[in-house]
C-alpha cells in the first residue's frame, strides 16, 4: 500500500506541474486525487483519528491562507486547492520541510522566468506554446510547478503517515 500510495503522490505532483506549466492553470482532479489519497491511506494504515484531524487542520489552514492569495489576486484557485490538497500528506509535522522546499523551488522558477522574460527578446518561432506564454510579461508564474517539485524533495514527509507517524 505505501509503495501505491507513493506512486499516486508522485504521479499525481508530476502531472500537476506539467498541466500548469501548460496550461496555467490546476484541474481540480489532481486536488480531489490527492485529497481521496491521503484519506484512503490514513484509513487504510490506521493512522488514527488524530493523525487524520491533524492533517485536516493542517490541509485547512493552507486553504484559508491560499484564499488569502486568491483574494488579493496572487494565486489562482487551482493553486489553493491543490497546495491544500498536498497539504493533507505532510500535517503539521512535514509542513515546514515541505514549504521551505515550495519556498526555494518557487524562487528558482520565478528566476528562470524572469531570466526568460528578460534575457529574450522575444519567442522563437519553433517556441512551443506554452514557453511562448511563459515569456509573456503580463503572465503569471504556474505555481503549482513549485508545489510539486517541492513535494517530491519532501516525499519522505509526505508518505510518513503510512507508517504511524504523524
Amino acid at each position: 500500500m505505501t509503495i501505491g500510495l507513493t506512486v499516486l503522490f508522485v504521479l499525481v505532483m508530476a502531472a500537476a506541474m506539467a498541466w500548469d506549466a501548460g496550461t496555467l492553470e490546476i484541474p481540480d482532479a489532481f486536488s480531489i486525487v490527492l485529497a481521496a489519497g491521503f484519506l484512503g491511506g490514513a484509513l487504510a494504515a490506521d493512522a488514527g483519528l488524530a493523525a487524520i484531524l491533524q492533517h485536516l487542520a493542517a490541509g485547512l489552514v493552507l486553504f484559508a491562507a491560499g484564499a488569502g492569495l486568491f483574494r488579493l489576486g496572487v494565486w489562482g484557485g487551482g493553486d489553493v486547492k491543490f497546495m491544500a490538497a498536498a497539504g493533507l500528506w505532510f500535517g503539521w509535522t512535514g509542513l515546514a520541510g515541505w514549504l521551505f522546499m515550495v519556498a526555494l523551488c518557487g524562487g528558482g522558477l520565478a528566476l528562470a522566468i524572469l531570466a526568460l522574460r528578460h534575457a529574450v527578446a522575444a519567442p522563437a518561432p519553433w517556441w512551443p506554446g506554452w514557453l511562448s506564454r511563459l515569456h509573456r510579461r503580463d503572465e503569471g508564474i504556474p505555481y503549482g510547478v513549485a508545489l510539486g517539485a517541492g513535494g517530491l524533495l519532501a516525499l519522505d514527509r509526505a508518505t510518513a503517515f503510512l507508517s504511524g507517524a504523524v
